[in-house]
């Protein structure tokens, strides 16, 4: 049996015109008939019979009435990307919005700046600071989708040990600084 990891590099190689023949047809449909993996290829009939089976899913209330009212919550698996001009307080909204989902047991990944100094600066400003999982410093490591999964399992793992339940929302300030910075310097030159 073709592992997974073997079978993606070889289609790729296949989609991209090279080495045409080291895939085979056999090879391919074995894989495909035993691999059950969450991210297989399904109808949408299934979901359909799925959903009919466990009912719609319910959100996370955010807190905030009219925006739960319009979106319904956030949802498990879903992004969403909070955009605004420096300086007009999605940072601050991000911290209301973290005591306002404190059961979910948030982690905030403050990548634009420390959560210290994100701390520092709202008991400067007199306002409440709600308890969530953060790293303790953030090195100026390869912060990529990896890093930010082992900082989930962290984080999970970490409200567990604290007897709580697992972590359901994670907050990135900055997502920006998780794009290599090779490829967002060949996107500002046309690349």
């Amino acid at each position: 049996m073709i592992k997974q990891e073997d079978l993606a590099r070889l289609l790729t190689k296949e989609l991209h015109k090279e080495d045409k023949n080291e895939v085979s047809q056999k090879d391919l449909e074995s894989f495909l008939e035993q691999y059950n993996g969450n991210d297989r290829i399904i109808r949408s009939d299934e979901i359909v019979r799925q959903i009919e089976k466990d009912g719609i899913r319910k959100g996370m209330p955010t807190g905030v009435e009219d925006l739960d009212k319009i979106i319904g919550g956030f949802y498990e698996e879903q992004v969403i990307v909070l955009t605004a001009y420096p300086k007009s307080g999605k940072s601050s909204w991000v911290l209301f919005t973290i005591d306002q989902m404190k059961q979910y047991q948030p982690l905030f990944l403050a990548l634009e700046q420390s959560a210290r100094e994100l701390i520092e600066q709202s008991i400067e400003n007199k306002m409440y600071v709600p308890l969530f999982y953060t790293p303790s410093h953030i090195d100026e490591v390869d912060r990529n989708t990896d890093w930010i999964h082992l900082k989930i399992v962290e984080s999970q793992y970490r409200a567990e040990k604290d007897s709580k339940e697992k972590t359901k929302i994670v907050f990135i300030d900055h997502f920006g600084y998780i794009i290599p910075k090779q490829r967002s310097s060949d996107q500002a030159h046309g690349k």
